[in-house]
């Protein structure tokens, strides 16, 4: 049964055909999703590659920190506010970029801030950065675990909403 050039089934759906050229493959994404999908790991690659070249690593040595303790102090009892955000906004991207430095960052925290004003904003930053890098990975490795679960991924994700729940 025809109904305006489009054939409809007995149970009432309407079928109709996609016409389609030769030279489009309809299995592969378009470049802007690519894009979309990897664009967030390429960025945190970049800054970290950038970093190691620009040779940011460093600055983030046990021995120029020691060779600096008291320029580094000075500065934040000269412009604390500053020092601090600078920082949180350090740290953010170390933990974000999986930097191996974080820890002797950790530490300097304390030693530049004390350990209350140091480690709440540690806390801050690590876990601002920690969600950076788990949402550059689950876009870009989400759809690939979530089509092939292991047998204990159904599991984890009804774990995971039940703690949401509860956070939230």
């Amino acid at each position: 049964m025809t109904f305006n050039g489009q054939s409809v089934a007995q149970s009432g759906e309407i079928k109709t055909e996609i016409l389609m050229s030769d030279d489009v493959d309809v299995n592969k994404p378009p470049l802007r999703s690519l894009l979309k999908r990897w664009a967030p790991l390429l960025i945190i690659a970049t800054l970290l590659t950038a970093g190691y070249l620009a040779g940011l690593n460093e600055y983030f040595s046990f021995d120029f920190i020691t060779e600096n303790r008291n320029r580094l102090m000075q500065q934040v009892n000269n412009n604390f506010i500053v020092s601090l955000v600078a920082y949180f906004a350090i740290y953010t991207i170390a933990v974000a970029v999986s930097f191996p430095g974080a820890s002797l960052i950790t530490i300097v925290s304390g030693f530049l801030f004390g350990w209350l004003v140091g480690g709440l904003t540690t806390i801050f930053a690590a876990t601002l950065g920690a969600t950076i890098i788990f949402l550059a990975a689950r876009t870009s490795f989400g759809d690939l675990l979530q089509k092939k679960p292991a047998s204990g991924w159904p599991k984890c994700q009804k774990d995971f909403r039940r703690i949401l729940s509860i956070i939230c």
